[in-house]
């Protein structure tokens, strides 16, 4: 199993999820966790989808206005 090649094969939009499903559907096992490991350790990410728009942020300098319930 090499999780760099089946990750550029796939554009590079594949995480670890489907990269665990690749190597197991070629009759290959291995754990879910040793697969994102080694991600992690060769600076591998897939692409997130759906993420929420953050549009305010918070100004630390402004007073917390009190809890009245």
């Amino acid at each position: 199993m090499c999780s760099i090649s089946i990750w550029k094969d796939n554009s590079c939009v594949y995480g670890a999820r489907n990269i665990w499903h690749q190597p197991r559907r070629e009759g290959l096992d291995a754990a879910r966790f040793t697969v994102e490991r080694l991600m992690r350790q060769m600076e591998l990410k897939g692409v997130m989808r759906g993420k929420d728009v953050r549009t305010t942020r918070p100004n630390p300098q402004r007073p917390c206005p009190q809890n009245l319930v």
